[in-house]
């Protein structure tokens, strides 16, 4: 039968290795490519003019607040 101190041991040696395995990979990205490689990719439009449309009516405000009674 294994000892207590056998036990430890050997969690802490699988602890160790499970560290090494899952330990993160160093990532290496290319960025050596010129800034207009993907400039075709999508079409975008001119944003339209940011001026407040007339079409539209002034929206109302409904207050839901409680009015409290003046008192003389």
């Amino acid at each position: 039968m294994r000892t207590l101190e056998d036990v430890r041991a050997d969690l802490a040696r699988l602890r160790e290795s499970a560290k090494q395995r899952h330990a993160p990979a160093p990532v290496r990205r290319d960025t050596s490519f010129a800034p207009t490689d993907f400039m075709d990719f999508v079409k975008l439009e001119p944003e339209p003019d940011s001026k407040p449309a007339a079409d539209f009516a002034a929206t109302a405000y409904l207050d839901f607040s409680t009015v409290k009674p003046r008192q003389h």
